[in-house]
Parts: structure tokens; C-alpha cells; sequence
């Protein structure tokens, strides 16, 4: 209950982004349900009730897991699209979950438990960091194809703004018809492969392409004028393409 709480109030505090453009940030990532940003804490909660029982036996596993769970969210801290440190919801969840582990293994004190061997706490401790080298690396591969780093959804105009940004992985398109095309086919599923269940909401909405990749800050903030926008209705199933903006080669 206390992480739930905690990854909610930070997320919430942080402007962290919703995961299918919802307003209610700290909801999302409170809760544990499926389809939703909270979900994540099932494994985490899993994992660390477990530890906690390990724990309760007289045996010191759960304090090298918490270190590494920190350990591992710092290593997801960085982003891999942008080559920069940011707030990440896979960071939130492993900073979240092993700090409360931590302070709940410190707190609890079992007579007769015994420090781990220093093989077993280095191979417990490593498993979480391993974990998250490995979906740094995968996540390398996946931001290789266009995607939009932010979404959100405005329930009084009924509009989506998602928002797409070059990074070392992806050159900015080399004509404004090579932009075009790439904001044609995303408008329809924005997120390929990564849809809600039914696919992914038909939804009025703009995409904008910025010219430079953003920097330090959270997607969005020190953005300008973006070098395309690309307006797409549903119901018509058509969309239009501004270039003014885009620089002349």
C-alpha cells in the first residue's frame, strides 16, 4: 500500500505522462490493474513480499535485493531515445519498491538472522541490474522506428497532441514529403504494436515534429515551433500536413 501510494504521489508530482492520455496521473500509477502504468507494481510486490518471507526465516537475502532494485532504477533513469538522465515509470517502480524494501528489512529486526554470504549477496544484488542492462539494450533496438515521446489527451476538445523528436537513433527526415509520410502512417496507430486492447483509440489528433531532439527537460517543456504538424480526423480518415516550418536543404 505504502509504495502504491508513494509511486502515485511522486508521478502526480512529477507531471509524469499517463499511459493512454488520461488525467488522472496519480491513479494510474497507484493502482495495480492491468493496462495501466500500475501494473508494474505487481512484480515488485511479488518480489519484495517474498523477500520479506525469506527474510522472516532468519535468512538476509531481501537488504542486497533492495540495493540492487535502487541500483537498477538508477540504471533506468537513463533515457535511451534521448542519451539523457530523466524521470522514467520503469525507474519509478524499482526506486519505489526497493527504498520501502530497504526500510522495511532495516526495521525489522529477526533474532538470529545471519548476513548472507558475499557470493549470494553479490549474485542476489546483480539480478536486478542485469535485468535493467538488458532492457536498456532492448530498448536501444526499439527506438531505432519513430515514435512519439509524449501524448496528451484533452477531454474538452476532444483533441490529442502527440509530440516527436530526432534523437541520435533517428535523423531528422530529409524532406518535408519524407516527414509527411512518417506522421501520415503514425496518426492512425501512433504507437505500433503497443495499442490498447481493440487497438488503439480513434481519436481527433495533431502530431508534432520538432527539428532538434529535446533536451534535458521532460519532453515538451522547452519545446518551440514544431517543423511539422500533421492533422489527422478519424471520421474522415484523412489527415493534413503542415511543412512551413520545415527548413529549407
Amino acid at each position: 500500500m505504502l509504495s502504491c501510494l508513494t509511486a502515485g504521489a511522486i508521478a502526480e508530482w512529477a507531471r509524469f505522462p499517463s499511459l493512454w492520455g488520461g488525467e488522472s496521473v496519480f491513479a494510474s500509477y497507484a493502482v495495480p490493474l492491468w493496462f495501466g502504468w500500475g501494473a508494474m507494481h505487481v512484480p515488485g510486490l511479488v518480489v519484495g513480499a517474498g523477500a520479506l518471507a525469506w527474510s522472516a526465516q532468519g535468512r538476509a537475502g531481501a537488504m542486497p535485493l533492495a540495493l540492487g532494485a535502487l541500483a537498477a532504477g538508477a540504471v533506468m533513469t537513463w533515457d535511451m531515445q534521448f542519451q539523457s538522465f530523466r524521470p522514467s515509470p520503469w525507474a519509478l517502480y524499482l526506486l519505489v519498491d526497493g527504498a520501502w524494501l530497504l526500510v522495511f528489512v532495516a526495521l525489522w529486526r529477526v533474532p538470529g538472522r545471519a548476513m548472507p554470504r558475499a557470493h549470494i549477496a553479490a549474485m542476489v544484488f546483480a539480478v536486478p541490474v542485469v535485468a535493467a542492462i538488458a532492457a536498456q539494450a532492448s530498448m536501444k533496438a526499439y527506438f531505432v522506428t519513430w515514435r512519439p515521446a509524449t501524448s496528451t489527451w484533452d477531454a474538452t476538445t476532444q483533441l490529442e497532441t502527440l509530440e516527436l523528436y530526432p534523437s541520435e537513433h533517428r535523423a531528422l527526415p530529409g524532406s518535408a514529403a519524407e516527414g509527411c509520410a512518417i506522421l501520415a502512417k503514425l496518426a492512425p496507430d501512433p504507437y505500433p504494436g503497443q495499442g490498447a486492447p481493440g487497438g488503439w483509440p480513434r481519436r481527433h489528433r495533431v502530431l508534432n515534429l520538432y527539428g532538434e531532439p529535446v533536451g534535458a527537460g521532460r519532453p515538451g517543456q522547452e519545446s518551440t515551433t514544431p517543423v511539422l504538424r500533421y492533422e489527422w480526423w478519424p471520421d474522415r480518415a484523412e489527415g493534413r500536413c503542415d511543412s512551413s516550418g520545415f527548413p529549407a536543404r
